[in-house]
This record gives structure tokens, C-alpha cells and sequence, in this order.
């Protein structure tokens, strides 16, 4: 036990750390290879049940694509995977999947380098009469449109359909405005932040006094609440709001007004878990995770609703992609899991564009 204590005191050489970092390296190619091993050996699966499956290639205009995302709503479908230059007509390697014959509809985003917009995702909707053991290919233009182009078959008339279909059924939302208790968007989230800071200082101090009481710290341990409060207060003002002040100086200042008085005005306001969203006809405004974030509805390709197992199904998640490539996961929980619906209908309706998956 004492050999074990003195080498981990002793510093790392140069030797071992050259060793730790290949075996890092080294573990993560095993990831790498595993994960695309598992992808390869699904679609091998999905070609012994359906050997008369088409082949869909997918690319987004002259960028090559690396990654797809796939929600199969209508038919069969397997998971992307590789697909070699040889097997694609512009010579180049990328991603393809099969579908089995018949009428499929699957909800389709694809990653790729960033265009010129600095958009570095497109997704929508793609629906087609699959023939058997043709080839088709599938392109996303920079507006999120797709292309659908016979490569190989006899049927021209494979009913491609780029517009998801609403449900006639889906429930009407009512959206009650609130006042926002600042009409600075920026302080308005300083000082719901300072709350919730307070609170965890609050808290931090049960332990901290029961440690004092038996003289397990000294006394002025009680101002560690005070000094991480000020702390998270400077954090929440200076690094907190970057996000949100990053993508308002994109804007023209014509739509940054209109902002700023949108905000001052009474709108719908929701809570999220540690947090909450603004809905806007043109932008959402969202604080979750310590920071405070700006998403232009424009720019909004795709929403997913997720109930985390993990939570014991407590938290309902909206995951809003942005065509920028990030993801923000908006947060319900508890009695607020059902305002998750009228967010999602409200985004539906200002952006029709978007892609949405359960």
C-alpha cells in the first residue's frame, strides 16, 4: 500500500506521459472503429431481412457530408453508413442508407462542413416510393430543400415530397403573455440567476455551519458562500450572457431593436429546469445551464422531444438544432413537462420549415 501511496505522489515522467496519451489515442481509435464496425454490421442485418432494398445516397450540394441523422416515420429504413467513392457518382466518399420497398417518409438531417451562410447542417423531410434494388440519390441544398434524383430503376415517379405534412389533429395552444421583471433581456437574466445562486449559498451553508460547530473549520469558512456568490454573479454578467450577446451582434440593428422592445413587452414565458424560454415571432430566448442563449427562429432545422430514462422520466427534454450545428437541450420537469407542447407548437408555427422527431 505504502509503494502504491509514494508512486502516485511521485511526479509523471516524460516516458509516462508519452505512454498515457498513446494509450488515450489508442482507446479512442478502438471507439472510433468499434462504432462504425456496429454501424456497418446494422446495415449488413437490414440487407439480409430486405435483399431487395434501394440504396438512398445523400449529399448537401458540393460538400461532403459527415454526419446523418435518421427518424424513420413511414415504412423501413436502416441506419446511415459509409458509403465508398466507387459506389457514389460524384466520386466521392460519404453516407447512404437502405430502405426496404414501398412508401418511405424518414426525417433526415445531415452535418457538413459550414457554407458560406455558416450554416453547418440542413435537415427535412423525405418521402418516396422506394423501388426495388434502386439507387437514388438525396440533396440538401443550403435552404434545407432535398433533390431527389433517380440513379438506378424504372420507375421515374417515386412521389418525392420535401413539405412535412401537419397533423390535422394536432392540438391548438394558447400562449399567455407574462411581464418579464426586467425588460433588459441581459440584467433580467443576472438577477434570476443571482436567486438561484443564492439559494445554493444558502444551502452550502447547513453543512459548512454543522463542520463549524464541531471546530472541523474555523470560523470564517462562512464566507466561502459569500465569495462564490460574487464569483457566480461575475460569471453569470461577463461569461454567462456571451452566447446571447455573440449572436445578437450578427443582427442588424433594425431586428436588434425589435428585440429589445419584444422583450420589454408582455410574451409567452415557460419555465425550464434551472431556467426558462421567451417565445418570440422571430427568435427564442433561453436561459438553462448558467447562460443565456439567443436562437434566431430562422435558424432552427430540427426538433426532437427525449424523456430521460436517467430522471426516472421526470425531465422531458426539447432538443433544438440550429443549422450552426449546436444543439440546445431545453429542459421540463416536474408539473412543466406538458409546456413543452406549446413551445414545440409555437416554434412549428413561426418556422414550418423545421424538421420535428419523437
Amino acid at each position: 500500500m505504502n509503494a502504491i501511496r509514494e508512486w502516485m505522489d511521485k511526479p509523471l515522467s516524460t516516458t509516462e506521459i508519452i505512454i498515457i496519451l498513446a494509450v488515450l489515442v489508442l482507446l479512442l481509435f478502438l471507439i472510433i472503429q468499434i462504432d462504425k464496425w456496429r454501424t456497418h454490421r446494422k446495415s449488413k442485418k437490414f440487407i439480409r431481412r430486405h435483399p431487395d432494398a434501394a440504396l438512398i445516397l445523400l449529399a448537401a450540394e458540393d460538400r461532403p457530408v459527415s454526419r446523418a441523422v435518421l427518424n424513420v416515420l413511414e415504412g423501413e429504413a436502416s441506419s446511415p453508413f459509409p458509403v465508398p467513392a466507387s459506389q457514389r457518382p460524384d466520386g466521392k466518399r460519404g453516407l447512404a442508407f437502405y430502405a426496404a420497398p414501398g412508401p418511405v417518409s424518414v426525417n433526415l438531417m445531415l452535418s457538413h462542413a459550414k457554407d458560406s451562410d455558416g450554416r453547418s447542417s440542413t435537415a427535412n423531410r423525405l418521402s418516396l416510393t422506394a423501388e426495388a434494388n434502386a439507387s437514388y440519390l438525396a440533396l440538401l441544398d443550403n435552404m434545407g430543400h432535398i433533390r431527389l434524383s433517380l440513379l438506378k430503376g424504372n420507375n421515374p415517379n417515386f412521389q418525392a415530397s420535401q413539405e412535412p405534412s401537419k397533423s390535422e389533429t394536432e392540438p391548438k395552444h394558447t400562449y399567455p403573455n407574462t411581464q418579464p421583471r426586467f425588460t433588459n433581456p441581459v440584467m433580467n437574466y443576472c438577477i434570476q440567476e443571482e436567486k438561484r445562486i443564492i439559494i445554493c449559498c444558502f444551502l452550502l451553508l447547513f453543512p459548512l455551519g454543522y463542520l463549524a460547530g464541531i471546530r472541523a473549520l474555523p470560523w470564517f469558512s462562512f464566507l466561502i458562500p459569500v465569495a462564490l456568490f460574487f464569483v457566480a454573479i461575475l460569471r453569470a454578467f461577463f461569461m454567462g450572457s456571451r452566447p446571447f450577446r455573440q449572436t445578437l451582434e450578427k443582427l442588424p440593428d433594425q431586428r436588434k431593436e425589435k428585440i429589445w422592445l419584444s422583450f420589454a413587452r408582455p410574451h409567452p414565458i415557460y419555465k425550464l429546469f434551472s431556467g426558462d424560454v421567451h417565445l418570440f415571432p422571430d427568435c427564442l430566448i433561453c436561459r438553462y445551464g448558467g447562460k443565456l442563449f439567443l436562437i434566431p427562429m430562422e435558424s432552427i432545422t430540427s426538433a426532437q422531444t427525449m424523456r430521460g430514462k436517467q430522471a426516472l422520466y421526470f425531465v422531458t427534454t426539447l432538443v433544438i438544432q440550429t443549422d450552426t450545428g449546436r444543439r440546445h437541450s431545453l429542459e421540463f420537469s416536474g408539473r412543466h413537462q406538458d409546456e413543452l407542447s406549446p413551445v414545440l407548437s409555437w416554434i412549428r408555427e413561426h418556422n414550418p420549415n423545421i424538421v420535428v422527431s419523437d
